[in-house]
């Protein structure tokens, strides 16, 4: 790829990324505003299972296409992905089904609700899955035309419904699937194709998601359950102030995530890309690069909000909260190593290591975990920030150690990704050994 494309498809990608972002700020308050408390706390509850399920689609599902869904092949690239459509149906079915059951035998929930959650989740999933083919295929014009259309259309629909007094959680979600169904078809429209047609064995292509994905899965169930017991520590030995306060400070600067999401959301692909077409060396230049464009981003923003943090915080919150302002610092290095953790799961994942990143967060738990009780105790809220800077110097430690190992190495990675370079390599050698003889 020429660098103006590089950079082109970088800025693409952010901005898109930019995109679905303040549409779920705007849509949040378009809802809390016209729903009372009780409302609001309802749909909150229901948006945050998608967000839940969607960590389960990512693990088995649109994480390995970023990555597996990559070939050098165009007639292979298909096949995969009218393969990933066809498993995601009956994925996307199965997770509704059961969401379903669920809310109807166990928590009683109305049916307008079921249904609509149901049918929200389905689209919702399948959508996203179109979303990753897009930025796995590079077609960033695309997917940001479709994400500008079906999220003018996803603020306009809740709106409307909010000034004609209509809103409420099930109609909130049902605007939400009308987005993601316009998306889905506008996905078939233009990738003619891309459909229901398959060849390739659907066994073989869910074994290969399983081998990858588990991983992933595990990843994810452990570090949400790391990240959710340490905030419930915190509200335990310390008090739900503090939680509020950590999450007001971490809220500000997760004006970060668009700029990692949207770049990692480019860079992965094309990593994989140059590892499969151009070698091991274009591969690791292109992650240096990422590497450091993410973390002089993450550097800067850092900073920034370090410097200026109590009239930041008095102007998104309210005076209250610059009493918190001390915990900013503390934050803008957790952003620092957030960046450097980000782009050493793109190198061990697109190397098809992924079982580094869940060694990494297990290892990470644990620790976490131990030092939580020290921590808070002796140093308060401020040891609450702590411990989760040092949930990412542990991640990191563990990537270092991986990559003291030589895992990343030259050799180690073109046997990983080609199995055959091996035994290649193997008889190479024993020629050379044989003619040196002679």
């Amino acid at each position: 790829m020429r660098r103006s494309a590089i950079i082109k498809g970088s800025i693409f990608s952010i901005i898109d990324q930019g995109i679905i972002s303040f549409s779920n700020f705007v849509s949040g308050i378009i809802i809390a505003r016209a729903l009372a408390p009780s409302g609001y706390g309802i749909y909150s509850l229901f948006f945050g299972a998608l967000m839940l399920l969607a960590g389960i689609q990512n693990a088995l599902m649109t994480g390995p296409v970023r990555v597996l869904g990559v070939k050098t092949n165009e007639e292979e690239t298909l096949y995969y992905f009218n393969t990933q459509l066809i498993l995601q149906y009956i994925l996307g079915t199965l997770i509704s089904i059961s969401a379903i059951f669920i809310l109807y035998v166990f928590l009683h929930v109305e049916w307008k609700l079921i249904v609509n959650f149901s049918i929200c989740l389905f689209s919702w999933q399948l959508m996203e899955l179109t979303r990753v083919i897009y930025l796995t295929r590079l077609t960033l014009k695309k997917l940001f035309l479709v994400d500008l259309i079906t999220q003018i259309l996803r603020i306009s629909a809740l709106y409307y419904l909010a000034s004609s007094t209509l809103l409420d959680p099930a109609n909130a979600l049902a605007a939400i699937s009308a987005s993601s169904l316009l998306g889905v078809l506008i996905f078939f429209l233009t990738e003619p194709g891309i459909g229901l047609r398959n060849n390739n064995p659907i066994l073989e292509t869910m074994h290969s998601n399983w081998e990858f994905g588990r991983w992933l899965l595990l990843e994810t169930i452990v570090y949400s359950a790391s990240t959710q017991a340490y905030l419930y520590f915190t509200a335990l030995w310390i008090d739900t102030k503090s939680v509020g306060a950590l999450s007001a400070v971490q809220n500000i600067l997760n004006v970060f995530n668009i700029f990692l999401i949207g770049l990692m959301g480019f860079a992965v692909p094309v990593a994989r890309k140059k590892l499969l077409a151009f070698g091991y060396r274009i591969w690791k230049r292109w992650l240096l690069q990422v590497g450091f464009t993410l973390f002089l981003l993450a550097a800067m923003i850092g900073l920034f909000m370090s410097i200026f943090a109590r009239p930041i915080l008095a102007l998104v919150y309210s005076s209250t909260f610059t009493t918190y302002s001390y915990l900013m610092p503390i934050f803008a290095v957790i952003l620092c190593f957030k960046a450097l953790n980000s782009i050493f799961s793109a190198c061990f994942r697109t190397a098809l290591f992924p079982q580094v990143g869940f060694s990494a967060k297990l290892v990470s738990a644990i620790l976490t975990v131990v030092i939580a009780y020290p921590l808070l105790k002796t140093y308060r809220l401020t040891g609450a920030a702590m411990g989760l800077l040092f949930t990412q110097v542990f991640w990191t430690a563990v990537y270092l150690i991986y990559l003291k190992r030589g895992i990343l190495d030259k050799e180690a990675v073109l046997e990983r990704i080609n199995p055959d370079y091996g035994a290649r390599k193997f008889a190479g050698d024993a020629r050379h050994q044989g003619r040196r003889h002679t």
